[in-house]
């Protein structure tokens, strides 16, 4: 797997330090990787949007031109010697530079945390990248441990991770995208279903449930994944099973695209993106997954 192009938007507030770090290690891990450090200046809500997106939250918080690009070089000069970088600093709607960035690199990650998932009085940032962006998106909540939780170098110890899947076209992608990744880095990965109340909880579901999973992994990663079927509601019963594992990071297939799907259907990978107390990684169905 390659991973040439990382970007990591940054407010320089206490959680770009800990995005921060969780960039250093993929960039670190990917060996020949670059890291794009993105600060938006200043914030400009997008007309006839009232509380669109962060930055019309945040409006007094933006800096000068100089004193961005001053803070930049800072950010700059005190990452590790060993991680190829670079700084992007511009000026209007955040959530969409983001976008747009993340598309002209093009990007093969971004990582980003949040500060706080959408309200009614606030839109998140990282809520928005993470439903539309390009490419995977490597999300935390803020005032978990999340970020300290991260890991992709093993030493010595395999890394664990897990991937809940529904058996849907896009969490086959993630899985693929996951194996994919422990094909480079010490992961081991738990693939993870769950029975709902409306497809059987019997043994023999159960064991039908288990059979499926072990048809999915491939032969060369066998001694590196393992399954597990859990019975429950599916988002509740994944966010218990990352409290229960405490992996390293997970990894899930993107959530619902259609703006009238998202509305009147719950979406699992949204509802653990939003309450997952470690990484989530998210990966579009269009991501490539060699």
């Amino acid at each position: 797997m390659q991973m040439r192009t990382i970007l990591c938007p940054i407010d320089f507030s206490d959680l770009s330090a800990k995005e921060l770090d969780v960039a250093v290690q993929v960039g670190r891990a990917f060996v020949g990787s670059r890291l794009v450090l993105h600060h938006n200046r200043a914030a400009i809500a997008p007309a006839m949007a009232r509380k669109w997106d962060w930055e019309s939250t945040h409006a007094a918080d933006g800096y000068t031109e100089a004193e961005a690009e001053r803070r930049m070089k800072g950010v700059l000069n005190g990452l590790p010697s060993d991680v190829r970088a670079e700084g992007v600093v511009s000026t209007g709607p955040v959530g969409m530079l983001v976008l747009s960035i993340a598309e002209q690199l093009p990007a093969d990650l971004v990582v980003l945390g949040s500060h706080g998932w959408s309200t009614p009085d606030h839109a998140s940032v990282a809520e928005r990248v993470v439903a539309q962006a390009p490419c995977p998106v490597l999300t935390f909540n803020d005032g978990t441990d999340a970020a300290a939780r991260f890991r992709l170098e093993g030493g010595g110890e395999p890394i664990d991770v897990v991937v809940p899947t529904d058996f849907s076209s896009t969490a086959q992608h993630a899985f693929a995208y996951a194996c994919e990744m422990a094909r480079t880095l010490p992961l081991r990965l738990q693939l993870v279903h769950v029975l709902g109340a409306g497809h059987g909880q019997t043994v023999d579901a159960v064991g039908a449930a288990e059979a499926r999973l072990a048809a999915v992994v491939p032969d060369d990663l066998r001694h590196r994944v393992t399954t597990k079927v859990r019975r429950g509601a599916a988002s509740q019963e994944i966010l218990a099973h990352l409290e229960e594992t405490r992996p390293a990071f997970t990894v899930l297939g993107e959530h619902a695209r259609d703006v009238i799907r998202h509305m009147f259907t719950r979406d699992t990978t949204r509802a653990v993106v939003h309450g997952a107390r470690c990484p989530v990684w998210v990966v579009p169905a269009r991501t490539p997954t060699a």
